[in-house]
């Protein structure tokens, strides 16, 4: 009778994907393990009627395109987090954070339900269409869970290369670095060339001013050296002429003056001559006083 049938369980809740935690697993899996074990023990008895077969089969298509959407996303996001990346390194990629997969515990009891829904489908008499439809879905809940694993590989390369993104961006900063360094060297030494250059041109007009003086000055010699070659030249003949028509009494005072000079020639040769004399008598004089000194002092040493 009806009283002796065991309570449905719910269908639709275990044949969802599994994210809670493993409690929840447990409870799913005990609870599809209990109603297939009393489906094997009283079969004739508990019967899944059409509509909750229909009913799971659509839930379970659902569910896998749920997944299959999930899992397109995610790889779009992962091919733009990578295409960003390649183009333009300066800009700072955004971790991708990918959701957990699918635990075995949810595959388990997928499969599970699969065996249950296959059994009451072969008595209910399922269409081979509808068997083909639950065994896609299955393999595409099966693919997505390889996906899934897969998709961790994936995580460890992006993670990877958010390392090399960011070991490169260091390194390119350190090399802006030494070539701002080095620019900055090079507009130093390019200002002292400046500089000295214009040092050079500096002395090199000094140089030019230097030498338009001398020759000036070379010039302007010349000129004084003529001149003074003009001027001996007119002295000469003034002298010439004086000589010829000087006076008597300008010979008398020469000769006088040329007197003057003789005699003061004389008295200077005759201050010499005593002066000579002089420094005679102090040397006989010196030597004198020094043997007197001598012949004092030596009767003592002898006595001695």
């Amino acid at each position: 009778g009806s009283d002796s049938r065991p309570p449905p369980y719910d269908l639709k809740r275990s044949s969802a994907p599994s994210t809670g935690s493993p409690s929840e697993d447990g409870d799913a899996m005990s609870s599809v393990s209990a109603g297939q074990s009393q489906h094997d023990t009283r079969r004739p008895s508990v019967l899944l009627d059409g509509g909750s077969v229909i009913g799971l089969r659509d839930n379970l298509l659902q569910a896998a395109r749920k997944e299959r959407q999930i899992c397109l996303d995610r790889e779009e996001k992962r091919r733009s987090v990578e295409l960003r990346a390649s183009r333009d390194a300066s800009t700072q990629t955004d971790p991708v954070s990918l959701a957990s997969e699918r635990r075995p515990s949810a595959l388990l009891s997928t499969g599970m339900l699969d065996m249950t829904v296959s059994t009451g489908s072969s008595q209910l008499g399922w269409s081979r269409a509808d068997e083909e439809a639950q065994s896609e879905a299955v393999r595409t809940i099966q693919l997505l869970a390889q996906r899934g694993s897969s998709s961790r590989g994936t995580e460890g390369r992006v993670a990877e290369l958010e390392a090399q993104l960011q070991a490169e961006r260091s390194a390119r900063q350190e090399r802006e670095t030494q070539q701002a360094h080095e620019r900055s060297r090079k507009e130093a030494a390019q200002q002292q060339v400046l500089c000295l250059e214009y040092e050079l041109d500096g002395k090199e007009a000094a140089l030019q001013v230097a030498e338009r003086t001398l020759e000036r000055r070379d010039a302007d010699l010349q000129q004084a050296q003529l001149q003074l070659r003009v001027m001996e030249g007119g002295l000469n003949t003034v002298a010439s002429v004086a000589a010829t028509s000087e006076d008597p009494r300008l010979k008398m005072l020469r000769s006088q003056l040329g007197e003057r000079e003789r005699q003061l020639e004389l008295k200077d040769q005759h201050i010499e001559r005593l002066l000579n004399v002089l420094k005679q008598h102090r040397t006989t004089f010196e030597s004198d006083s020094m043997l007197g000194l001598s012949s004092t002092t030596f009767p003592r040493v002898t006595d001695f």
